[in-house]
């Protein structure tokens, strides 16, 4: 099996979910993940065509017009992507988060916390509207919104908890 990143398997999946994609549609379905786990933008040109070249994505080019590249995932992409999915993960988790950041270094701890709290109170509320209409999502990303509304809750707890101390 040959040695794909991270963002190698985010991008497969994402083409694996949508059937048919061009570089194009991969980099408008990756928002979708950003709250969990960020692409930049370039790399999903760059790990298309990885992909390909290894055989886990195969390649039609449009003769005319465009000539976009239209990609999808071979049976063994398919295959790679279903082993690394049910291979163990590292419990690390990897918080980049700036407020904390600024808040390790002293920040005033008040002022933060009261634009922090906004903040996750506003993406907690997008969350909870998302929630409400999550019948028509898929297992993964259903499951997904159920972590984020857990993180936005606790998030906000965390953010009121250090106005409260102030």
């Amino acid at each position: 099996m040959e040695k794909v990143s991270t963002a190698g398997y985010l991008v497969l999946g994402l083409i694996d979910r949508l059937g048919e994609a061009t570089p194009y549609d991969v980099k408008q379905a990756a928002q979708h993940t950003n709250a969990f786990f960020a692409l930049p933008h370039t790399q999903i040109y760059v790990q298309c065509t990885r992909l390909v070249s290894v055989g886990y994505l195969d390649e039609q080019q449009e003769e005319h017009g465009r000539r976009r590249r239209l990609l999808t995932v071979t049976p063994e992409g398919q295959a790679a992507l279903r082993d690394w999915a049910d291979s163990g993960v590292d419990t690390q988790v990897e918080a980049r988060d700036i407020a904390l950041l600024k808040l390790y270094f002293e920040a005033d701890p008040e002022r933060l916390a009261r634009q922090q709290l906004t903040a996750h109170e506003e993406l907690l509320a997008r969350y909870e509207e998302i929630a409400g209409q999550a019948e028509g999502l898929d297992p993964g990303p259903r499951r997904t919104l159920r972590f984020g509304l857990a993180f936005e809750r606790m998030q906000v707890d965390f953010w009121s908890g250090l106005i409260a101390d102030a």
